[in-house]
């Protein structure tokens, strides 16, 4: 029977950068369609991250006659296929458990103020993958799913939680850094999209509300029945259990590298345990100086083994643990000595995954992978310079004066997507003062998120 040899996708792994498709407070999915396209014109992602194979992936593609498809917003993989009765199979496969690795580097700083990434410290990323199995709204993720609210735990500003893992009617964003609480309360949280509706609340027009999952806007002024009801437009339902959040934060470990015992400076003997995630040892080795004197640092040579997910442990020699340990990590490609923004892993998973790249006959799937970063929120602050003798004004509108004792800062009440309209700062004998939206460059202070607008009047 004839074939005919062609490229066909093999996976392809979709970035979605919010900061650029939302308007305002206005989620992509509700725009219309002329509006998500307009939205999406507006932006190239190379302009801000690239992804590119490690050198041993690209090596594995080339092997197997697969190559990179050069793409603005997505990384595609196309393989070389022969087709057979309408399907399409690889002509060279990828052997069985086979792993692609793909590191993204930002372009531009920016970025990280755009997007909700979370607080990424020395040594740590964030890390995208298929084997997490993550499939929800008939999409399939790379993010790992968002997390429940946990009363027992602390969150930083910009965490992400749901009301519920499993059946999720409302997404929280936390404003501040938060201690321990009962709930997310409305103070403290975010309600994403929008806040939920309450019954004998007044509403305006345009307001948005959600319901059982669902988003609806109001039609007109005033006090409105539950939806669904006529005096509300259903719009969409939104798609809360996706996005890149602090459970795809991870410590990256290069295939070597150096422990310090400055923690425990007269320990003469120590020994270094690698365990998989199964618990079983993968590497150990015994440290100890000849001459007598206190260990300062330990090498783990962890080279043979393949990148996965490994806890180190210390142990010294009166058998206490080295503080910090054990210590979970990612173990990264040996191609690679620092850790990236983030890692992309691709897996060969076995057929009957969702996330499979080909069928039990070995024919293509060509799943689209998500990766969704969703949009900043910050606390927008205006610092004033020149002739302040005015300040504070009578009405100071949606902004609220920070320091009693300086009449030249002010900032909002709340925090808000940096993509939102200008504001309008009060009244200065009949007249105000329009303010400009922040620009996407934000600062992590000790208890939240803030952009910072210097004004010179």
């Amino acid at each position: 029977m004839p074939f005919e040899i062609a490229y066909r996708p093999l996976l392809a792994a979709k970035i979605e950068h919010d900061y650029f498709r939302d308007l305002g407070n206005k989620e992509f999915e509700s725009l219309p369609l002329d509006l998500q396209n307009l939205q999406r014109s507006k932006y190239q992602l190379s302009d801000y991250i690239s992804i590119l194979p490690t050198s041993e992936t690209a090596a594995l593609l080339q092997r197997h006659r697969c190559r990179i498809h050069p793409s603005s917003d997505q990384l595609l993989i196309l393989a070389s296929t022969t087709e057979e009765n309408g399907k399409h199979r690889p002509e060279r496969p990828l052997p069985d458990q086979a792993t692609l690795y793909f590191t993204v580097h930002l372009r531009s700083t920016a970025f990280l103020s755009q997007a909700n990434v979370p607080e990424i410290g020395q040594g740590q990323g964030l890390f995208f993958s298929n084997r997490f199995e993550h499939d929800s709204s008939s999409r399939l993720h790379l993010t790992q799913p968002l997390a429940a609210f946990d009363a027992a735990a602390s969150y930083q500003a910009g965490d992400l939680v749901l009301d519920s893992a499993n059946a999720p009617t409302q997404l929280f964003e936390a404003k501040t850094k938060l201690t321990p609480a009962a709930n997310p309360d409305a103070a403290n949280w975010l309600r994403l999209p929008a806040p939920p509706y309450q019954n004998g609340a007044s509403y305006k027009t345009g307001d948005r509300i959600l319901r059982a999952g669902r988003c609806y806007e109001a039609k007109s002024d005033g006090q409105h029945p539950v939806p669904p009801d006529n005096a509300w437009t259903e719009l969409y339902t939104p798609t809360l259990n996706e996005g890149v959040s602090a459970a795809d934060r991870v410590n990256f470990r290069p295939s070597q590298f150096t422990v310090s015992l400055a923690s425990a400076p007269t320990s003469t003997f120590a020994t270094a345990t690698l365990k998989h995630q199964s618990n079983a040892v993968a590497w150990e080795k015994s440290f100890f100086n000849p001459h007598g004197e206190a260990l300062q640092t330990l090498a783990i040579d962890a080279s043979g083994l393949a990148p996965d997910f490994y806890t180190l442990e210390v142990k010294l020699g009166d058998g206490s643990t080295l503080p910090g340990h054990p210590l979970s990590f990612f173990l990264l490609p040996a191609s690679l000595a620092t850790a990236p923004f983030a890692l992309i892993e691709i897996q060969n998973r076995a057929a009957g995954s969702s996330h499979a790249l080909v069928d039990a006959q070995g024919h293509l799937q060509s799943p689209t992978f998500y990766i969704r970063f969703r949009k900043r929120h910050a606390y927008w602050r205006y610092l004033f310079h020149g002739d302040t003798s005015d300040y504070p004004p009578s009405d100071t509108g949606p902004l609220v004066q920070e320091d009693p004792q300086d009449a030249t800062r002010f900032v909002t009440t709340e925090p808000l997507p940096l993509t939102t309209a200008p504001f309008s700062l009060g009244s200065f004998d009949d007249s105000s003062i329009t303010l400009p939206a922040p620009a996407a460059q934000v600062i992590r202070e000790a208890d939240r998120v803030v952009s910072q607008t210097f004004i010179h009047v």
